[in-house]
């Protein structure tokens, strides 16, 4: 399994400011494969100096930029919005009065990006096209769940050793998936779900599996099916979970009234039901149902979408589901 001693990390970082509460930084971590070579991923980060109770890593879609969102100081990243959507979702953690108000903060880009702008994150998926779309998803190694694991280790071992928090994160696990990044949800959650085989629940990889708390899509889409988790099999299976992860689904008429696309609101209300028939607790959230589909619409999901919309549901994540429209 790998660790943060596998990885050879460069870091881009700029210092800190004096005196400020988080350490903000890049890393890059690459590690030597067998078959096919270095896979490497550009993580960004804000972590609190004083620790944090929470870990929230995002993955972004393809390569589309954004000039609403502007990147922070120090982690600008390579990816077109990647340091964006790190500046906006700390703005939105930092603003909130949850749980998730002092949580330690990823971005995890693609490990690379075609001409065409698409996004690949072939380290983290068993398999994937060229232009990164899924070819299934599979639970074997524990591929995402392990790649995932080292990465944040080296990000808070990088951090520490620059005046930043010590060690590894803490407290459970919520992923945001935006557009494309949909991928890495879908992987990690068939891994939770499917047995591997052996007695591994002491690795990186079974701990940040067993530390997922929440999976939210933020205008999940592909240009092909696989957007949503569809599988019986592994709904079922986190069903079965003493602790299921609760699962998000936010959207707008982008993603989901697309006429050229129909099996994207077709694979989101069968994943819904699958998932809350196997006992998860489901939420729906449709943002500017009154407007027409456009691409700016799309990246204000992740600007309006409701962080805590799992507050007031209680402990109980087995219980209850619901769909709400939001304007």
């Amino acid at each position: 399994m790998p660790s943060f001693s596998d990885f050879n990390t460069r870091a881009p970082w700029r210092p800190a400011a004096s005196g400020s509460a988080e350490h903000t930084g890049e890393l890059i971590g690459e590690r030597d494969v067998a078959a096919g070579g270095r896979r490497a991923n550009r993580v960004l980060y804000v972590l609190p100096r004083g620790g944090w109770r929470a870990t929230v890593v995002a993955f972004p879609g393809d390569a589309v930029p954004h000039v609403g969102w502007h990147p922070l100081a120090g982690a600008a990243g390579r990816h077109p919005h990647s340091g964006g959507l790190l500046a906006i979702l700390r703005e939105r953690l930092r603003g909130s009065s949850g749980r998730l108000a002092d949580a330690g903060l990823f971005v995890v880009e693609p490990a690379r990006v075609e001409s065409s702008g698409a996004a690949v994150y072939e380290n983290l998926l068993q398999s994937c096209t060229a232009t990164g779309e899924p070819l299934g998803y599979s639970s074997t190694g524990r591929r995402a769940a392990t790649h995932l694991a080292a990465l944040l280790e080296a990000a808070a071992e990088a951090a520490g050793a620059h005046g930043g928090p010590p060690q590894a994160a803490h407290g459970p696990l919520v992923v945001l998936t935006f557009s494309k990044g949909c991928v890495v949800a879908n992987q990690l959650l068939t891994e939770l779900a499917l047995p591997t085989g052996g007695n591994d629940t002491e690795s990186a990889g079974a701990r940040l599996l067993g530390a997922l708390a929440e999976v939210h899509y933020l205008d999940a889409g592909l240009q092909c099916r696989g957007a949503h988790l569809t599988d019986p099999a592994v709904a079922a299976a986190l069903g079965k979970r003493s602790a299921p992860p609760r699962v998000a689904l936010h959207g707008t008429p982008r993603q989901w009234r697309d006429q050229s696309r129909p099996w994207l609101a077709e694979e989101k209300a069968r994943s819904a039901a699958l998932l809350r028939d196997s006992g998860l607790r489901v939420v729906e959230r449709e943002y500017l149902s009154q407007e027409r589909p456009s691409l700016h619409m799309h990246f204000r999901c992740v600007d309006l979408f409701e962080l805590d919309c799992f507050a007031g549901c209680g402990e109980d994540s087995k219980a209850g589901a619901h769909s709400e429209k939001r304007d």
